[in-house]
């Protein structure tokens, strides 16, 4: 089921938008509804923007500020989905790291396993 209010509404509050408005694939301008907030606070926005022409995706990062506006792409091939999924785990910790490291070197199969769940 599709969350309404990630689609971003056409209002002055969303002027960042304009500035993230081809693919950088392929240069086909997106549409509005291909453009999903992921996260919002004042004066910045997260955005997943996914081109329908080459079926590639980015993140952006919007600021606006009382200089101008200004953004971060990142081509990638992760969905909405995936980012909120991600976004909510939160960061990888160490401790994590060390976990998955023992776990290829003892027993790399059983691993490989558990990633393809």
């Amino acid at each position: 089921m599709e969350d309404k209010n990630s689609r971003p509404q056409k209002t002055e509050g969303n002027l960042g938008l304009k500035l993230v408005k081809e693919c950088p694939v392929c240069a086909q301008e997106y549409k509005l509804e291909q453009i999903r907030i992921v996260e919002q606070v004042p004066g910045a926005n997260l955005l997943h923007l996914s081109c329908q022409d080459c079926a590639r995706s980015i993140l952006a990062y919007v600021v606006i500020s009382s200089v101008g506006m200004s953004s971060l792409g990142l081509v990638t091939d992760l969905q909405h989905s995936d980012v909120l999924r991600i976004q909510k785990n939160g960061p990888v910790t160490l401790d994590r790291i060390l976990d998955i490291s023992e776990c290829l070197d003892q027993n790399p199969t059983k691993f490989i396993h558990l990633v393809h769940k």
